[in-house]
């Protein structure tokens, strides 16, 4: 494992002053901090896991079109269903 290296005073100094100027930046407040939870946060709607059954060169193709590949087919079935309405 890797050991954390710690800044020196003046590489700490040196951020603490960029981000002060970075007006992208903010400071979380305790009360924000009390609810901040790790990981994705909650959907209404979340994604239900399943199983199916596709042709291989349907699998190819999506794949082949890199990450995010099932969330196109996602995107194009809710199209479809939509379209059926």
């Amino acid at each position: 494992m890797k050991k954390l290296k710690m800044p020196t005073k003046n590489e700490d100094a040196a951020i603490t002053k960029a981000i002060e100027n970075d007006p992208d930046s903010w400071e979380a407040t305790p009360e924000q901090l009390a609810k901040a939870r790790r990981g994705r946060p909650f959907l209404q709607t979340p994604k239900m896991p399943v199983s199916i059954r596709l042709d291989a060169e349907i699998v190819e193709h999506f794949k082949a079109s890199g990450k995010g590949w099932q969330s196109r087919i996602n995107a194009l079935l809710a199209e479809h269903v939509k379209r059926a309405e």
